[in-house]
């Protein structure tokens, strides 16, 4: 309690302090951002208030101070993502109800085995696969509900208790960064290098192909996923959890008594499966249809819509509305704070400022100025969307890359990668965000292991991009 109270009057302390001290090195409205950013997360970094809590602040604050108004600033908290997620938690919530979650998770671990390297490496692969191909959002609203029942099978069972947390911790954050990373590897993976193709294409007229797109991320793509999984698993919360034969014979006996499924499930399932598919297929529907109005947050929302309508064969609906209040609903105020302070950020000019005083600060170096731009970028995309964030930061690394008779893409590739590898604040990334809804994750722990990630990152990506990008990417 006194820790609570100590951090929440520091933040505030420090809040004041930036207020005043700043506009007399930046202009009012960026100092003012700057000073927000500080405080929420300070906040959220030490958890003294409830996170929901902080990430409301942007609307007491902004219009105070003039930074946004107010109608700007609750237009975050609406913005399509916040629906995409309680989307994706309503088929989550579905598949709970029902219990296929559990059959689905159970079918995995008939592949992987129970051992946990193995149920670890199982899910960190397979949410990598797929978020090669589809949104890193979808991949862990997929993923997630079939690993809760697995987490909290070791909780229970498991003798060493602290290993069982450590085991539930370490699968919801590789679920986490592995849709994280998995998506750097193609081109569709994830809106930010796609956004990098448009500009390659508008500003330098370059066409990035997608196997040379795959030559160059998939290896980074693998290396930090596999670097990522050693940490976690080894380093960060080592999974020592003891004999586990209890848990196994649990886990076993479960999977080998698997009954055949009922209707609600089966509707579920249908409901589930025509949502994964839009996700995939959304780019050739809207090409066959020449329109652009489906997208990942109307296919997430039709399916949980549906999902009120189907009757159940208990006389009810699949899902009632009494089941949402299990909807994590701060994290969608969370996600919408962030999204809030990403908007004044980019209104203010604080991202285009960092990158210009960056570029104008290191040595014309071509590997140190890499290794400044793509840190900015990792740490910047912490607290705003990747996506906003690079349609922003890009055109100005192209620029700076032009001015300093530099390969525009050599820098630029690397800038969009690291945008990808938001690993230390939930509101960094949509997965970061739904695993921590999960409940096995503290904000610290995610911090913790983030700061490392990141820089282990940025050391991968950089390295391999200065070797290879202008050889593999025209």
């Amino acid at each position: 309690m006194r820790f609570r109270l100590t951090a929440s009057i520091f933040a505030f302390i420090l809040f004041i302090l930036l207020i005043n001290l700043l506009p007399a090195t930046l202009s009012k409205e960026t100092a003012y951002v700057v000073a927000c950013a500080v405080l929420m997360v300070v906040l959220w970094l030490t958890e003294s208030v409830p996170i929901p809590v902080t990430a409301m602040l942007p609307i007491l604050l902004f219009p105070l101070l003039d930074i946004t108004d107010l109608e700007t600033t609750a237009s975050a908290y609406g913005h399509p993502i916040i629906f995409l997620f309680m989307g994706g938690f309503t088929l989550a919530l579905a598949l709970e109800k029902h219990g296929l979650h559990k059959r689905l998770a159970l079918s995995i671990i008939k592949v992987t085995g129970t051992s946990t390297q193995g149920l670890l490496a199982g899910f960190s692969i397979a949410t990598a696969f797929l978020s090669m191909w589809i949104s890193n959002t979808a991949t862990a609203v997929i993923i997630l509900p079939m690993a809760l029942p697995v987490a909290d099978a070791f909780l229970k069972f498991a003798p060493d208790k602290n290993g069982g947390k450590n085991f539930a911790t370490s699968l919801s954050l590789l679920i986490a960064y592995s849709a994280n990373i998995g998506g750097m590897a193609t081109l569709i993976g994830t809106p930010p290098n796609i956004v990098l193709k448009g500009y390659a294409e508008s500003l330098l007229q370059t066409q990035i192909g997608f196997a040379e797109w795959i030559l160059l991320a998939l290896p980074i793509s693998i290396l930090v996923l596999a670097i990522t999984y050693v940490a976690i698993v080894y380093w960060f919360f080592p999974c020592k959890v003891g004999n586990l034969t209890e848990a196994t014979n649990h886990i076993n006996e479960r999977a080998g008594k698997i009954e055949p499924m009922k209707l609600n499930e089966k509707l579920v399932a249908i409901v589930f499966i025509l949502t994964a598919l839009g996700w995939v297929f959304r780019v050739p529907l809207n090409n066959i249809f020449q329109t652009e109005v489906i997208t990942d947050t109307s296919i997430a929302m039709a399916g949980a819509i549906l999902l009120f309508f189907i009757p159940s064969e208990n006389n009810g609906r699949l899902m009632e509305w009494r089941d949402m209040t299990k909807l994590p609903w701060g994290i969608l105020l969370l996600f919408g704070g962030g999204l809030a302070l990403a908007g004044a950020m980019e209104k203010s000019g604080l991202v285009i400022l960092v990158g210009e005083k960056v570029a104008a600060s290191v040595p014309q170096n071509p590997l140190l100025l890499m290794i400044a731009i793509t840190a900015v970028m990792l740490f910047l995309t912490e607290v705003m969307s990747n996506v906003a964030l690079c349609t922003v930061f890009l055109p100005v690394v192209i620029g700076i890359g032009q001015g300093l008779d530099m390969s525009p893409l050599a820098l630029a590739i690397p800038v969009t990668l690291a945008s990808s590898c938001a690993f230390m604040l939930p509101m960094g990334t949509p997965p970061n965000a739904i695993v921590y809804a999960g409940g096995h994750i503290k904000m610290a722990q995610m911090a913790r292991a983030g700061i490392i990630l990141n820089l282990l990152a940025i050391v991968i990506i950089v390295g391999i991009c200065y070797l290879f990008a202008e050889q593999i990417v025209p």
